[in-house]
């Protein structure tokens, strides 16, 4: 069982964010069987188009983040959520809300993922898929 959330980061950690992530890695609990954070670089031709072109609202950012956890025992993916989530939560200050639409985790709201393309991308939703068959609840 995994358990994962994200951030899109559009800046570099100070010394005060350095510390702050390594002491919630360094507080993970052993109830874990793995417990990770991949970060997946941005740049290049991921800034060449403008950020309201697309519904990638992120251009410009660094980096993404993954926080991901697994356990052993699907009874207690619980303790792998919280890890994950305590770890984002931490980063908000120096990351802000912004998360990566391929790592959804259904606590953080849709804007987080889509920043302010959310009601276009709803109102394409709405005119091309009107009885919900693809799903996505946002």
């Amino acid at each position: 069982p995994l358990a994962a959330t994200s951030h899109v980061a559009s800046s570099v950690l100070p010394a005060s964010g350095i510390n702050a992530i390594s002491a919630a890695v360094a507080a993970t609990p052993s109830s874990l069987k793995e417990a990770w954070i991949s970060i997946d670089s941005l740049g290049g031709a991921a800034n060449d188009i403008g950020a309201d072109d697309t519904a990638w609202s992120h251009r410009g950012a660094l980096f993404t983040v993954q926080y991901t956890a697994t356990v052993d025992d699907a009874s207690t993916i619980g303790n792998a959520q919280t890890w994950a989530r305590h770890l984002r939560a931490t980063m908000v200050p120096w990351w802000g809300n912004a998360a990566y639409a391929n790592y959804i985790d259904p606590t953080l709201p849709s804007s987080d993922y889509f920043g302010s393309h959310l009601s276009q991308l709803r109102s394409i939703k709405a005119s091309q898929d009107p009885t919900g068959l693809f799903g996505a609840g946002w």
